[in-house]
């Protein structure tokens, strides 16, 4: 059986956050991750069959990616992706190239990272992001 890796926690950030931006989340931008991992299909087997129903609410943008991330304990790691997720996963999220693009996304909007909105608006902007990355990737590009 293969090891768990851990990406992120959102507590890892919630001090930060607060610290930061009083009253802002530190789960937003592993949320908005996990979304698009969700929206994509690129979930584990496991998460998928074990919270179908909490995926189909997000899908159905009942609930948004940190709040489904929450359910799942607001954690992201390798478990809960696909094989194709996990690869990805580990060039991009783990690399720090995701914060580097995220900060630059919402460059002169906010004053850190942890002051984005959880919100349809900003996981679609960050959703396209994440998309071009994984094309690009696909290509053999970045």
């Amino acid at each position: 059986m293969n090891e768990i890796f851990v990406y992120d926690k959102g507590i890892y950030h919630e001090a930060d956050a607060e610290e930061v931006l009083p009253g802002s989340k530190g789960l937003n931008h592993i949320g908005f991750f996990f979304g698009w991992v969700c929206d994509s299909n690129l979930e584990s087997d496991s998460v998928g069959n074990e919270f179908a129903d909490e995926i189909a609410a997000f899908r159905r943008r009942e609930i948004t990616g940190p709040d489904l991330l929450r359910v799942l304990g607001g954690t992201l790691a390798s478990d809960m992706l696909s094989p194709i997720g996990n690869e990805f996963a580990k060039r991009y999220y783990d690399s720090g190239t995701y914060f580097d693009d995220y900060a630059e996304l919402f460059d002169g909007e906010v004053l850190s990272m942890y002051g984005v909105e959880n919100n349809w608006e900003n996981y679609e902007r960050v959703k396209q992001m994440i998309g071009e990355r994984f094309s690009g990737m696909n290509r053999g590009q970045g």
